[in-house]
């Protein structure tokens, strides 16, 4: 009886890592978007760090659960697209996976 409980617990636990991994997979991709939005706006002279704090203000107030969507981190994952937009394998990677 216990190798069978085990066997579920097991399935359990391979449930969770998949999904832990669709999670991360997810936030990588909401933060290269992200990153991606901001970087255009920002070439484009309508967005700078004010509008970027007012941005994160924004989600803070709208989606009390985000976490790390500080203005801070919006940077950085602007950063992180202009980085890598032009890396073949993580470009086509995050558009597979979104």
């Amino acid at each position: 009886m216990e190798d069978q409980f085990a066997h579920i617990v097991a399935l359990i636990s391979e449930a969770k890592k998949r999904a832990h991994h669709s999670a991360n997979r997810e936030l990588v991709v909401l933060y290269w978007r992200i990153g991606e939005y901001v970087s255009h706006q920002v070439q484009a002279k309508a967005w700078g760090e004010s509008v970027v704090k007012e941005l994160a203000d924004y989600i803070l107030h709208t989606e009390q659960n985000a976490k790390g969507l500080s203005s801070q981190n919006i940077w950085r994952m602007k950063k992180f697209y202009e980085t890598y937009k032009d890396a073949p394998r993580l470009t086509a990677l995050v558009q597979a996976i979104s």
